[in-house]
C-alpha cells in the first residue's frame, strides 16, 4: 500500500532525532561489545558496501543490516523464560589464570609509523615528521657506529703494559731528569709529584690506577674492596638496565601490534589502532627491528667502553652520556614534533595485552638470569682482567729499584749509575732547594748560598766547569789566607769577600751543615770528605793544603786545593832539613789512612774485595819498611790506580814525595856516583857503534844509486802510458758528445709526439665535457617531469582518498538509517 510523502518525512526527521539522541548509549555499547567478542575481525569490522555511482544498493543494504543483526545476537545471547540460572556464585571463567595488560605507545619520535597518514596532518607536518623519524634513526644509527670504532674505544689496556716497560727503560731512570732534590723521574711519578711537568701522563695513569683499585702509593696487592671496579660494575648495571627498558618496551610494543587485527587498510577511529594493514604492519617491525639492533649495539659498546674507562671521576659522565643516546628520539618529539602529529601521539590509546601466570614465571626467570649474566659476566670477562693489566702495568712502572738513575759516557762508553732518594721530603731538602728557598724572598745576589753570573755564557761556563779550572781561578791567592784572614790583601774586599763567603756556605750546605757557617774554622772536621773539594777551595789553611806535613789524601788541585796553597806547603818543604825520621807517627797515621779514604772514594769497602789482601800486605809492608819501600819494584806503584806513590794521581793524592823527601836525598849522591859509572860504559859502546854505521852508510849509497837508475826507467814508461791515456780521453769525448746529440734529437721527437697527445686528448675532454652536459641538461629535465608527475598522482591519490572517506562516511549514515527503519 503506498505511504504518504508527508508521513514519510516525518518519520524520517523523528527517527534522525532519536538517533542523535541514542548516539552516546550506543557508542558505549559498541565498546562492550567489541571487547566480548570473538578476536575474528570479520565478526565486528564493517563489511563493504556496493556502490553504484554514489548511491546504496538495495541488496547492499539488506546485506549490512543482516550483519549487524547478527553480531548483536552473537553478542547478546538471549535466554528463555523459565530457563534462567539459579541466583549462586557464578563460575569461574576457563582463562582464570589471565590478565589484561596495557601497552602504551610512548611520546618518542619511533611511534611517528603509527599515526602518519592516519591522524588529521598536513602535508608539511608529516613531511617533517618523517623527517625527524630519519634523522633519530641516522644519529642514533653513526652514533652505534663511532662507538663501535677502534678510534673510540681506544687501544686495549695492554698496550698499557708495553708503553710502561718502554718508558721504564727509556728515560725513568735517566740522569738529566733529576730534579733540584735528586729525585729520579720514576720516584716522582710513583710518587705522584703534584709539580712534574715530564711523564705526566704516565703520573695520571698511575693516579687513575690508584683511584680505580684503591691502591696506596707503594702498594702493588689489591684489597678486597676496589673503589673502581664497584662505581664500574654500578654504572654497567645502571647502563644495561637502561638499555633493558628499551628492549623491554619494543618486545611489548611487537606483542600489541601482533594481536591487533589485519586489515587490507589501517583502521584508526577515536584514537585507537583497531586494524592494522600489512604494509603498516611491515612498517612498525621494521622500525621495532632497527631500535632492537641499536639498543643491542649500543649495549656491548657502552659496557665495553664502561670496562675500559679507567678514570673513576669519568664513570657518571660516561654512563650519563651513553644514556643521553637512547633519548634521541624522546628529545626529538619533545622538542622538535608538529603539534599535531604530537597531540596524535599523546592521545593514542594503549593496547590490551592479555599475560598468562605461567608467561610471567618464565619472564621472570629469563629476567634473573639476564640480571645474573649482566652482573658477573663483565666482571670476569672486563674487570678482572682489566686489574690484573693495571696491576702489571704499575709494577712495570714503579715496582723494583725506584732510587738510581744512569747514564753513559759517550767518549769510554762506560754505563754510570747514581743513587737517589726514595721521594721528596720537605725536611730534608737537597743544597740547591735550599739555596733556592733562600733566595726567594732575598733581594742581595751575593748574601745567600747562590753565586750569581754576569752574563747567560758565564753562567753556562760556570755549569760545566770543573774543580781543575775553578781552582786555577784562585791560583794567583790562597783564598783563605788573603781573603778571609785578617792581614791578606784582599782582606774585607766587598766583592771578593762575597763571592768567598757565597762560596763557603754553598760547600756547607753541600755538606750537610746547616747551620749556617760563617767561618773556615765551623768546618774543619769536614775536611778530610772526598766531595769537600769546595771547602778545601775556599778553606786552604784550615785543611791543611797549605801543610807540608799533612795526609796526602784529597790534597791536589782536582780536589780542590789550589795551586797557591800547595806552593806554599813547597816552600816550607824545601827549606826544611833532609833527615830521615823513620817509622815516626806520621808515616804510620799516613798507611792507617790509606784503605778508608780510598773506599770513601770508591763508595766501597775495598778490603772486602779481591785487592784486600794484597792492600793490607801493602799497608803492613809500608810500615816495616819505611820510605825505602817507595824505590821498591813491587810497592813503588798504588795498586787500585796504577799511579807511582812518588808522582802521585791528582784524582786522589799527591805526591808521597813530599813525605819521602828526607830520605830519598839522603841516597841520592849513591845514586849519582852509580849513574856516572854506567854513564862511561854507555860511552865505550858508542864507540863501537859508530864505526858500525860507517860500514853501513856505504852500503846504502851503492843501493841508492841503482834505485835512481830504475827509477829513470820507470819514469819513461810512465811518460808513454800517459800519452796513450791522452788519445784514449779524446775518443771518449767525441763518442760522448755523439751521444748527446743523438739523445737531444730522441728527446725533440719525444716532446713533439707527447704535444700532439696532448692535444688529442684535450679534444676528447672537450667533446666529454660536452657529452656530460647534454646529459645532465636531460636528467633535469627528466627530475622535472617525474616531480610533475608525482604531484599529479599525489593530488590524484588524495582526491580519492577524500571521496572515499566520504563514500564511507554516507555509508555509516545510510547503515545507521536503515538500522532505525
Amino acid at each position: 500500500m503506498p505511504v504518504p510523502t508527508a508521513s514519510l518525512e516525518e518519520s524520517l526527521l523523528r527517527w534522525r532525532a532519536e538517533l542523535h539522541a541514542d548516539m552516546a548509549r550506543l557508542e558505549a555499547r559498541l565498546k562492550v561489545l567489541e571487547r566480548r567478542l570473538p578476536d575474528e575481525p570479520e565478526l565486528w569490522s564493517p563489511k563493504p558496501v556496493a556502490l553504484e555511482g554514489n548511491n546504496l544498493t538495495n541488496e547492499a543494504l539488506e546485506d549490512a543490516l543482516q550483519f549487524q543483526v547478527a553480531v548483536f545476537d552473537e553478542a547478546e545471547p538471549k535466554v528463555a523464560p523459565g530457563n534462567a540460572p539459579e541466583p549462586g556464585p557464578s563460575p569461574e571463567p576457563e582463562a582464570a589464570h589471565e590478565e589484561e595488560g596495557l601497552v602504551y605507545f610512548g611520546s618518542s619520535a619511533w611511534t611517528f609509523p603509527v599515526v602518519i597518514g592516519l591522524a588529521p596532518a598536513g602535508c608539511w607536518d608529516v613531511t617533517f615528521a618523517v623527517l625527524l623519524l630519519l634523522l633519530n634513526l641516522g644519529m642514533q644509527a653513526m652514533f652505534s657506529y663511532i662507538i663501535l670504532s677502534e678510534d673510540f674505544m681506544g687501544p686495549d689496556f695492554a698496550s698499557q703494559v708495553l708503553d710502561a716497560k718502554r718508558w721504564r727503560t727509556s728515560i725513568a731512570h735517566d740522569h738529566k731528569y733529576l730534579d733540584l732534590a735528586g729525585t729520579s723521574l720514576v720516584s716522582r711519578v710513583c710518587g705522584l709529584d703534584g709539580s712534574l711537568i715530564l711523564s705526566t701522563n704516565q703520573a695520571n695513569l698511575v693516579g687513575d690506577i690508584n683511584s680505580f683499585l684503591g691502591l696506596q702509593v707503594g702498594q702493588f696487592s689489591p684489597d678486597a674492596f676496589q673503589p673502581g671496579v664497584l662505581l664500574c660494575m654500578l654504572c654497567i648495571l645502571l647502563w644495561s638496565l637502561c638499555v633493558y627498558k628499551e628492549l623491554r618496551s619494543v618486545g611489548h610494543t611487537l606483542e600489541a601490534l601482533l594481536q591487533i587485527p589485519r586489515a587490507k587498510r589501517s583502521i584508526f577511529r577515536e584514537n585507537i589502532l583497531q586494524g592494522l594493514s600489512k604494509g603498516r604492519l611491515k612498517l612498525l617491525l621494521f622500525t621495532l627491528l632497527v631500535r632492537t639492533l641499536i639498543a643491542s649495539v649500543l649495549l656491548v659498546s657502552g659496557i665495553q667502553w664502561l670496562a675500559k674507562t679507567t678514570s673513576i671521576t669519568e664513570l657518571m659522565l660516561n654512563a650519563v652520556a651513553l644514556n643521553a643516546i637512547l633519548d634521541i628520539d624522546e628529545f626529538l618529539f619533545a622538542g622538535f614534533t608538529p603539534v599535531s602529529i604530537q597531540l596524535a601521539v599523546d592521545r593514542l590509546e594503549p593496547c590490551k595485552v592479555k599475560y598468562t601466570s605461567r608467561r610471567s614465571q618464565v619472564e621472570s626467570g629469563f629476567l634473573f638470569a639476564l640480571l645474573a649474566g649482566t652482573v658477573l659476566m663483565p666482571y670476569f670477562f672486563l674487570l678482572e682482567p682489566q686489574g690484573e693489566l693495571m696491576l702489571a702495568t704499575k709494577m712495570e712502572m714503579c715496582g723494583g729499584n725506584q732510587t738510581f738513575v744512569v747514564g753513559q759516557n759517550q767518549d769510554t762508553q762506560i754505563i754510570v749509575g747514581f743513587n737517589t732518594e726514595l721521594g721528596h721530603d720537605p725536611s730534608q731538602a737537597s743544597a740547591l732547594e735550599k739555596s733556592v728557598q733562600q733566595h726567594i724572598w732575598a733581594s742581595d745576589h751575593l748574601d745567600g748560598y747562590i753565586s750569581f753570573a754576569a752574563t747567560k755564557f758565564d753562567f753556562s761556563r760556570d755549569l760545566s766547569s770543573t774543580m781543575l779550572a775553578e781552582a786555577g781561578q784562585w791560583a794567583a791567592i790562597c783564598p783563605e789566607k788573603e781573603v778571609l784572614t785578617p792581614g791578606g790583601i784582599l782582606y774585607q774586599d766587598p766583592w771578593v769577600t762575597g763571592m768567598i763567603v757565597s762560596r763557603l756556605r754553598a760547600a756547607a750546605l753541600s755538606l750537610g751543615h746547616t747551620q749556617g757557617a760563617e767561618t773556615c774554622a765551623e768546618l774543619a772536621h769536614l775536611c778530610d770528605m772526598p766531595n769537600a773539594r769546595l771547602l778545601r777551595l775556599i778553606c786552604g789553611v784550615t785543611c791543611r793544603c797549605t801543610d807540608p806535613a799533612s795526609l796526602p789524601w784529597f790534597k791536589t788541585t782536582q780536589q780542590g786545593c789550589a795551586d797557591s796553597c800547595t806552593a806554599i806547603a813547597k816552600a816550607e818543604l824545601s827549606s826544611a832539613p833532609c833527615q830521615d825520621n823513620g817509622q815516626d807517627e806520621f808515616w804510620l797515621r799516613l798507611w792507617d789512612s790509606y784503605m778508608p779514604s780510598f773506599s770513601a772514594v770508591y763508595n766501597s769497602n775495598i778490603t772486602e774485595g779481591v785487592l784486600g789482601p794484597t792492600l793490607i800486605n801493602i799497608t803492613r809492608a809500608m810500615k816495616e819498611v819505611g820510605c825505602p819501600a817507595l824505590t821498591m819494584p813491587a810497592l813503588a806503584n798504588e795498586v787500585a790506580t796504577g799511579a807511582l806513590w812518588c808522582q802521585g794521581h791528582p784524582p786522589i793524592f799527591r805526591p808521597l814525595v813530599h813525605e819521602a823527601h828526607g830520605q830519598m836525598k839522603s841516597t841520592h849522591e849513591e845514586h849519582c856516583a852509580e849513574l856516572e859509572q854506567r854513564l862511561s860504559q854507555v860511552h865505550e859502546a858508542h864507540g863501537q857503534m859508530k864505526s858500525v854505521h860507517e860500514e853501513h852508510r856505504a852500503d846504502l849509497e851503492q843501493r841508492l844509486s841503482q834505485v835512481h837508475d830504475a827509477h829513470g826507467q820507470m819514469k819513461a814508461a810512465h811518460e808513454d802510458l800517459g800519452l796513450r791515456l791522452a788519445g784514449l780521453h779524446t775518443a771518449h769525448q767525441e763518442q760522448v758528445l755523439a751521444g748527446q746529440q743523438a739523445l737531444g734529437a730522441l728527446q725533440e721527437a719525444t716532446t713533439n709526439e707527447l704535444q700532439q697527445h696532448s692535444l688529442q686528448l684535450r679534444s676528447h675532454y672537450s667533446k666529454w665535457e660536452a657529452h656530460r652536459a647534454s646529459l645532465e641538461e636531460r636528467l633535469e629535465n627528466i627530475e622535472g617531469v617525474m616531480m610533475e608527475f608525482c604531484e599529479k598522482q599525489s593530488n590524484e591519490l588524495e582526491i580519492a582518498q577524500r571521496s572515499l572517506s566520504e563514500v564511507q562516511l554516507e555509508q555509516q549514515t545510510w547503515h545507521r538509517e536503515k538500522d532505525s527503519l
